[in-house]
């Protein structure tokens, strides 16, 4: 990374999943383990056993064309997080890296 220089790896604005990919690496390697994350929240992370999973993998890393459609596709199979859980998400007090140095967060923080 250059110094002084801002990196972007995620589109501003939109509410999503955003992987600081510098980040990631830098907390993986002080805690020696990782948060994974972004293994939860990864459409291809299911059903790896199917031939049809391998296929659309394939065709998602060289046919951008398809891209809208397997998403719309792993929306009605029902891949990834319930859309009403998903929004709570942005509504709760969380502890940096994970880290809860308090003991409890202010609204329940992991047990809501």
């Amino acid at each position: 990374l250059t110094e002084g220089k801002e990196t972007i790896f995620s589109v501003k604005g939109t509410k999503a999943f955003y992987n600081n990919l510098p980040l990631c690496r830098q907390y993986s390697n002080e805690t020696s383990h990782g948060c994974r994350i972004c293994w939860g929240e990864c459409t291809f992370t299911v059903n790896r056993g199917s031939l049809v999973h391998q296929i659309i993998k394939g065709t998602v890393a060289n046919v951008s064309l398809f891209n809208t459609y397997f998403y719309k596709l792993g929306e009605a199979f029902g891949y990834g997080a319930d859309a009403e859980k998903a929004e709570t998400w942005w509504d709760l007090s969380l502890p940096t890296l994970g880290q809860d140095s308090t003991i409890t967060a202010a609204d329940g923080g992991y047990g809501k």
